[in-house]
C-alpha cells in the first residue's frame, strides 16, 4: 500500500520509529479552510447572550433521495426507510447514477440497453429534488463509459464518478465536467470499487462490491488507492448501489441492490467499516434498485458562526492513542468538540482568528473523526472536521519478493523490508516480523513460518509441484500481503517428454507469468480437449509459460513439437515465440528457437530443432507477444525429446524433364509436406524413422506416387526424385450478350478450380476464347459493370463452349434537381446512373469490427480495376451500436494488388443514416484511381460492426484476397481476412465508373414523380409525370405545374429497366413552388374514355385545355370547350391540364 498523501504538505518530520507522521489536515465544511482550538484567549462572556444548547451526539439530516429503479424518484426517512415516498413517478429515462451539485440539484446519467442489452450511456440530467423533473443538460458521447456512482466532492469542486468501460474488469476513477460531459481518467482501479461518496471535507469514501469492504481517499485527484479503513460487515452488492454521506452527522449511508434485487439501506461506521441495515427502502415486497442516492445537507441560518479554520491533528509519535489538534478560532458564543460523534469539551465565547489547541486523549485505535464547530444565537455554525488514524499501524506489503530454485526440491525466498505502513501511522521498526505461507497449484497450502524475523528464507519442498509464496508483514497485528511469482519445484523432467494437458497434473510443471497486467496469463481448460491458452488483454500480451527444467546435455540434438491455434484464424493472428533458458524467467531464456505467426483455427504444427551450450537444467518457454485482438491463444500438446528424425528431399520434374514449381509433396500416415521451390527441389524434416509411401501432387499435373517403399533412417537423409505429366488441355469459348441479345464488350470471363484460374474479356462480338486449360471441373463466373454476375459450371474433358446473357443491375440516377423561373414551369434535371463496385447481396447477414476499434483500424476490400470513385455507400449492424456516424477512405492500391499507405480521400466522422439501413456519401469531388483502390471504413471510438452479407450467396459470393483490415495502416501491415471466420462480404460499395473499361449502353427508362414534401412513404399522392427512354440526348423534363396548388414539393425518379424491374427512388430536395392555385380538383370533370381513340370527353364546360406530350411540349390548347379532338395526335401518354375559374385539374390521358 502506498503512503497516504494528504492536501496540505508535511508539518513535522521523522519521529521515532520508521514512520513519517503527518498532521491530518483538511479543507472545512462549506468555504475556505479549517482550524480550531480551546486555549486561546477568550472574549468575556455577555450576560444577555446565552449559550447555544449544542447536542451531545451529532444530529443528521432526516431524508434521502435518489431514483429507484421503474418507479421513479424517490424519498424516504433515514430512520426508516420503508417508508418510502414517490416524489415524481418515471420510468424513462432510466437512470443509472447521479450526484447533489452546489445549486442543491441531482446531476443524473442516464441510459438506454441497445439490442445487445449492454448499457449504452445517453444523458446528463438535472432533477430538481422539489418535483423530480428532469431537464437535459448534455448528451453523453456514443463512447461514454458506463458510471457505476458519482459524487461532487467541494474542496477540490470536483463531479467524480466511478466508471467502467467494456473492455476492462476494473473500474476507473473519473472527473467529469458537470457542463460538457468531458472525462478526465484518475486512475484504474485494482479493486472493484462499486460506490463512492464524499465527505465534503476533500476526502472519499469508497465501498467494494464483493464485500462491502469501505476505502477512503484523501486526495481524490492524485491517482492513488483508497487506502482500507475496514474489513467490511456488509453483503456484497449483485447489482448497481449507490453511496451518500450525511456530512452533518458524519455517517455513511450505502443504498445495496443485493441478490434478492431489493435495495438495502446500510448504516457503515466511517471510522472501522462496520455495517449495519437499517431496512429496505420502500416496503420488502416493493423495494427497488436505488440510483443516485444522495443526502441534503441541514440548510443553516444566515448568522451562524463561520468554520473553525486550519484544523490539524498529529497523533502520538509512539502509537499511544493520544493527539494534539491545532486550529484558529472564529467568531462565535460559544464552541464545541466532537469525538467520535460524541460532544467532548464546550468553551465560551471567542473571538476570530486566534490559536486554538486541544489535547486529545481516549483515541480509539484506527481512525477517529474530530468536528470543532462554532454557535451563537442564530444557532450552530458551520463546522471543521478531521478523519485521522491513532495507535499503532501495520506494515505496508514487502517489496521486490523473489522466488529462486536453488536445487530441485528447494527454493530462496527474498524481499525488501516495507518502509511505510498503511494508514500513514507509527510502526516500530524493530517489531516488524513475517508470516510465511507456501501454496501449490495442486491446491495444498502450509504455513511455513508466523513471525519469522529477516528478509531471507530458504524452503525444502515435499514434493515436485507448482509453487508460489506470501509473505505477510505484521507488527500489532497483521499488514498487507505480497504474492511471489509462480515456480516450478521438484525433480527435472525426463526424456522423452509428451504433455497433452490431459490433467491439471500435467499442468503442474508449467509456469505462468506477465510483464505487463495481464490478470490471467495461460489459464489451463480441463474440459475436453483439454489444453491451455492465453486470453487477450487489452494492452497487448507480454505473457510466458515456462516448463520445468529438463536436463540437457552438450552435444546433443532436440527435437521440440507445438500443436497450437488461434482463436479466430488468419483474421486475428496471434505471435508466439519459443526459447530455452536456464531459469523459468524471462531474462534467462537467452536462446529464441523461432518467432511464428498462429494464423489458423485448426491446429498447427510447429516444429523446432536446438541444441544447449552446456549440459545443466533448461527450461522451454512459450512467450505469447500478440498486440491486442479479441481471441485466446490455444497449446495442446508440448513434446521433446532427442532429435532421430531423419530428412526425406529431392526434386520434381515434368514430362520433359524440366523442373515443376508449386507442387506439393507428401508422406503418408504423418502431416508433413513441402512445397517445391523454383527449381523443382524439396525437403521435408522431421521424418520418424520407418518405412513410408510418398506422393506429389498440383494443380494442372497428373498426381504420382512412389512405386517402391521409402526407407528413412535415424538423422539420415533420403532422396526421393519425381516425374509428373501434365494433363492434356482444352479450350473454352463463347459469346456474352445483354437481355436484349446485344454482345456485349470487356465482360470478364473467369474459370477456376483448386490451385487453377484462367480469364479472358469478351471482344466487340461478345466472343471470348481460354486456352490451354488443363481437363477438368471448373466454375465459371461472367462479370461486367452495370451487369449482375452469372455463375455457372463447366465440366472440360474436351474443347467446350458456354455462351450466357446477363441481366442489368438495377442501378439508380443520381442528382436530381429542380428550378422554377418567376413562378413558371420547373426544370428537372438529374445524372445517369453510374457504375456500382459491389460485392454485397444487400442483406446483412453478420457484422465485422475490433471492439478497441480506432480512427486509423480500417476495414475494407480492394478493387483492383483503375476507376474513378464519385459517392460510397455502406450499411452497418446495431452490434454495440447505434453507429451515428462512420469515418470514410479510399486508398490506392499496390502492384500485387494488395492496399497500400496511400490516402486518395478521406472523410471523417460522417453522418450516418442509421444501422440496418444503407448510409450515403457523395464525395465532393470524384477521385481517380489509376491503379485501382482500396475502400475502408474506421470508427473513432469502439466497434464500426460493418454489415457483411452471406459469402455462400450463388450470385455474390465470398471472393478470396480482397477483403483487408489494418490495425493501424500508418504502421502496421495489411491482413487478408480470409479465415474460415469471416467468409461473409462487406456491405460497403462505391459509385463511380471504370477507367478503361468498354461501357455498354442497354434499354432501361426513368419514371418521375411529383409528390407533395412530407409524403415519400404515401405513394398514393404522388403525380406521375413521365415516362422518359434513356437514349435521351438529355436527362432533362419541364414540369408545367399543371393542376397543383402552391406549396412545398420533391420529385422522386427511378430508373425502369427490362422485366418491369425499378431502381431505388432517388430524391430531389424540398422546393417551394408557386402556380397561383388555389385548388387543384374541379367539381364534375372526369374525363372519358381513357385509353381514347379521337375525341376526350370532359365531362363539363371548362375555361382552358391544354395538352402535353412527355417532353413538355404543348400539343393542344383550346378554350371554352367540353371535349377535345387528340385523333390527328400520335399513340403516347400525354399530361392534360384544365382551369375552370381559379381550379385547376390534370390528369394523365393515353392516346391509343
Amino acid at each position: 500500500m502506498k503512503r497516504i498523501t494528504l492536501l496540505l504538505p508535511l508539518c513535522i518530520g521523522c519521529l521515532s520509529g520508521f514512520a513519517q507522521l503527518r498532521p491530518y489536515t483538511l479543507a472545512h465544511e462549506s468555504q475556505a479552510s479549517i482550524n480550531s482550538d480551546n486555549s486561546a484567549t477568550r472574549r468575556p462572556q455577555v450576560a444577555s447572550t446565552p449559550l447555544f444548547s449544542a447536542a451531545k451526539t451529532l444530529a443528521g439530516a432526516e431524508n434521502g433521495y435518489g431514483v429507484a429503479f421503474d418507479l421513479g424518484y424517490v424519498r424516504f426517512p433515514l430512520a426508516t426507510p420503508r417508508n418510502r415516498v414517490t416524489v415524481r413517478a418515471f420510468t424513462e429515462p432510466m437512470v443509472i447514477a447521479g450526484a447533489e451539485m452546489p445549486d442543491g440539484k441531482t446531476l443524473a446519467f442516464t441510459y438506454i440497453l441497445n439490442s445487445s442489452g449492454a448499457v449504452q450511456m445517453q444523458k446528463m440530467a438535472s432533477i430538481d429534488p422539489a418535483t423530480g423533473n428532469l431537464t437535459d443538460v448534455a448528451t453523453l458521447p456514443e463512447d461514454f463509459p458506463t458510471v457505476l456512482d458519482a459524487t461532487y466532492e467541494p474542496v477540490s469542486k470536483s463531479l467524480l464518478a466511478l466508471a467502467a468501460w467494456s473492455t476492462d474488469t476494473r473500474p476507473w476513477l473519473i472527473r467529469i465536467d458537470p457542463a460538457t460531459a468531458a472525462l478526465t481518467r484518475l486512475r484504474h482501479l485494482s479493486d472493484v470499487w462499486y460506490s463512492l461518496a464524499a465527505d465534503g471535507q476533500g476526502r472519499l469514501f469508497l465501498v467494494r462490491q464483493q464485500d462491502g469492504a469501505l476505502g477512503v481517499l484523501f486526495n481524490p485527484l492524485s491517482g492513488q488507492e483508497p487506502v482500507p479503513v475496514g474489513r467490511g460487515t456488509a453483503a456484497g452488492a449483485a447489482y448497481i448501489s449507490s453511496l451518500a454521506f450525511d456530512r452533518d452527522a458524519y455517517r455513511l449511508y450505502w443504498a445495496m441492490c443485493g441478490s434478492d434485487g431489493r435495495a438495502h439501506l446500510l448504516d457503515i461506521n466511517v471510522l472501522n467499516g462496520a455495517a449495519s441495515e437499517v431496512g429496505t427502502i420502500g416496503t420488502a415486497g416493493a423495494s427497488k434498485e436505488l440510483m443516485a442516492f444522495t443526502i441534503p445537507a441541514v440548510v443553516k441560518p444566515q448568522d451562524v458562526p463561520a468554520a473553525p479554520t486550519d484544523l490539524h491533528v498529529v497523533p502520538a509519535a509512539d502509537g499511544a492513542l493520544t493527539a494534539t489538534a491545532t486550529y484558529k478560532t472564529v467568531l462565535a458564543d460559544s464552541t464545541f468538540v466532537y469525538l467520535n460523534g460524541t460532544r467532548i469539551q464546550a468553551y465560551g465565547a471567542t473571538d476570530g482568528g486566534t490559536d486554538g489547541r486541544l489535547s486529545l486523549t481516549g483515541l480509539q485505535q484506527g481512525y477517529n473523526h474530530l468536528r470543532v464547530v462554532g454557535s451563537n444565537v442564530a444557532g450552530q455554525g458551520h463546522y471543521a472536521d478531521a478523519y485521522f488514524f491513532a495507535g499503532r499501524d501495520v506494515p505496508c506489503s514487502v517489496t521486490d519478493l523473489k522466488v529462486t530454485r536453488v536445487a530441485p526440491d528447494s527454493a530462496r525466498i527474498s524481499w525488501t523490508a516495507p518502509t511505510q505502513s498503511v494508514h500513514g501511522g507509527y510502526v516500530s521498526p524493530t517489531n516488524i516480523k513475517y508470516r510465511i505461507t507456501r501454496y501449490s497449484l495442486s491446491g495444498d497450502t502450509a504455513i511455513l513460518q508466523k513471525t519469522f524475523r529477516g528478509t531471507l528464507y530458504n524452503d525444502h519442498v515435499p514434493a515436485g509441484n507448482t509453487y508460489y509464496y506470501t509473505v505477510q508483514a505484521l507488527s500489532t497485528d497483521y499488514g498487507e500481503t505480497a504474492a511471489s511469482d509462480t515456480l516450478y519445484l521438484g525433480p527435472a523432467l525426463g526424456l522423452p517428454y509428451d504433455c497433452r494437458f490431459a490433467t491439471r497434473a500435467d499442468y503442474t510443471p508449467w509456469t505462468a507469468r506477465t510483464r505487463n497486467g495481464n490478470p490471467r496469463p495461460w489459464v489451463y481448460y480441463s474440459s475436453s480437449p483439454q489444453h491451455i491458452y492465453n486470453p487477450p488483454y487489452s494492452q497487448g500480451n507480454d505473457d510466458w509459460i515456462f516448463s520445468a527444467p529438463f536436463k540437457l546435455e552438450q552435444g546433443k540434438e532436440y527435437y521440440l513439437y507445438i500443436l497450437a491455434k488461434s482463436g479466430l484464424g488468419t483474421y486475428y493472428p496471434k505471435m508466439l515465440e519459443v526459447s530455452v533458458g536456464n531459469q523459468a524467467s524471462p531474462e534467462s531464456q537467452t536462446q529464441v528457437l523461432r518467432r511464428d505467426t498462429i494464423a489458423s483455427r485448426v491446429n498447427e504444427e510447429l516444429r523446432y530443432t536446438f541444441t544447449v551450450p552446456a549440459s545443466g537444467e533448461y527450461s522451454i518457454a512459450l512467450h505469447d507477444l500478440s498486440p491486442f485482438v479479441s481471441c485466446n491463444l490455444y497449446v495442446y500438446q508440448v513434446r521433446m525429446d532427442e532429435k532421430t528424425q531423419g530428412i526425406v528431399s529431392g526434386r520434381v520434374t515434368d514430362a520433359n524433364g524440366q523442373p515443376v514449381a508449386g507442387a506439393e509433396v507428401s508422406i503418408d500416415r504423418t502431416t508433413l509436406v513441402a512445397v517445391t521451390g523454383a527449381d523443382g527441389s524439396y525437403a521435408i524434416d522431421y521424418v520418424e524413422p520407418g518405412t513410408y509411401s510418398m506422393a506429389v501432387a498440383k494443380p494442372g499435373y497428373s498426381s504420382v506416387s512412389t512405386q517402391h517403399p521409402v526407407d528413412v533412417a535415424s538423422r539420415q537423409n533420403t532422396t526421393v526424385n519425381f516425374t509428373m505429366p501434365a494433363l492434356p488441355s482444352a479450350t473454352l469459348s463463347g459469346t456474352i450478350a445483354d437481355n436484349y441479345a446485344k454482345p456485349i464488350e470487356g465482360a470478364t470471363v473467369r474459370i477456376s478450380a483448386e490451385g487453377l484460374g484462367y480469364e479472358a474479356l469478351t471482344d466487340a462480338r461478345g466472343a471470348y476464347t481460354i486456352t490451354g486449360i488443363p481437363v477438368g471441373q471448373y466454375a465459371v463466373r461472367v462479370e461486367k459493370l452495370r451487369f449482375i454476375p452469372w455463375n455457372s459450371t463447366a465440366d472440360l474433358t474436351a474443347d467446350a463452349s458456354v455462351s450466357t446473357r446477363l441481366d442489368p443491375l438495377p442501378l439508380a440516377p443520381h442528382n436530381i434537381t429542380a428550378s422554377q423561373e418567376d413562378g413558371g414551369v420547373v426544370t428537372v434535371t438529374w445524372e445517369r446512373p453510374r457504375a456500382m463496385f459491389r460485392r454485397d447481396n444487400g442483406v446483412p447477414k453478420s457484422q465485422n469490427g475490433a471492439v478497441v476499434g480506432n480512427e486509423y483500424y480500417v476495414f475494407g476490400h480492394v478493387y483492383r480495376q483503375p476507376a474513378v470513385v464519385s459517392a460510397i455507400t455502406w450499411m452497418t449492424t446495431d452490434y454495440r451500436g447505434p453507429h451515428n456516424e462512420m469515418n470514410l477512405w479510399i486508398f490506392g492500391v499496390n502492384a500485387d494488388g494488395t492496399p497500400s499507405r496511400q490516402v486518395l480521400y478521406n472523410a471523417m466522422h460522417v453522418p450516418a443514416a442509421g444501422d440496418l439501413q444503407w448510409s450515403r456519401h457523395e464525395l465532393p469531388q470524384p477521385v481517380t484511381c489509376p491503379d485501382g483502390f482500396y475502400l475502408a471504413v474506421s470508427y473513432s471510438e469502439g466497434m464500426a460492426s460493418i454489415a457483411m452479407s452471406d459469402g455462400e450467396d450463388p450470385v455474390w459470393p465470398f471472393e478470396e484476397g480482397v477483403n483487408f483490415r489494418n490495425k493501424d495502416y500508418r504502421t502496421d501491415d495489411w491482413a487478408c481476412v480470409d479465415a474460415s471466420f469471416v467468409r461473409n462480404t462487406y456491405m460497403l460499395r462505391a459509385e463511380g465508373e471504370a477507367i478503361g473499361d468498354k461501357a455498354h449502353d442497354y434499354g432501361y427508362n426513368y419514371e418521375l414523380w411529383r409528390l407533395p414534401a412530407g409524403t415519400e412513404n404515401d405513394t398514393t399522392r404522388w403525380q406521375s409525370l413521365t415516362t422518359l427512354a434513356s437514349e435521351l440526348p438529355t436527362s432533362t423534363v419541364v414540369d408545367n405545374l399543371a393542376g397543383i396548388a402552391d406549396g412545398d414539393y420533391r420529385y422522386a425518379l427511378a430508373c425502369l429497366y427490362p422485366g418491369n424491374i425499378l431502381s431505388e427512388k432517388v430524391f430531389s430536395p424540398v422546393y417551394h413552388l408557386t402556380n397561383d392555385v388555389d385548388g387543384i380538383s374541379i367539381d364534375g370533370l372526369a374525363p372519358w374514355p381513357n385509353p381514347v381513340v379521337s375525341e376526350l370527353h370532359l365531362g363539363l364546360k371548362c375555361d382552358r385545355v391544354e395538352l402535353y406530350d412527355l417532353t413538355g411540349t404543348l400539343r393542344l390548347n383550346t378554350a371554352d370547350t367540353d371535349r377535345l379532338d387528340m385523333s390527328a395526335l400520335p399513340a403516347g401518354c400525354y399530361l392534360l391540364r384544365a382551369v375552370s375559374g381559379n381550379q385547376h385539374y390534370v390528369t394523365k390521358i393515353i392516346k391509343k
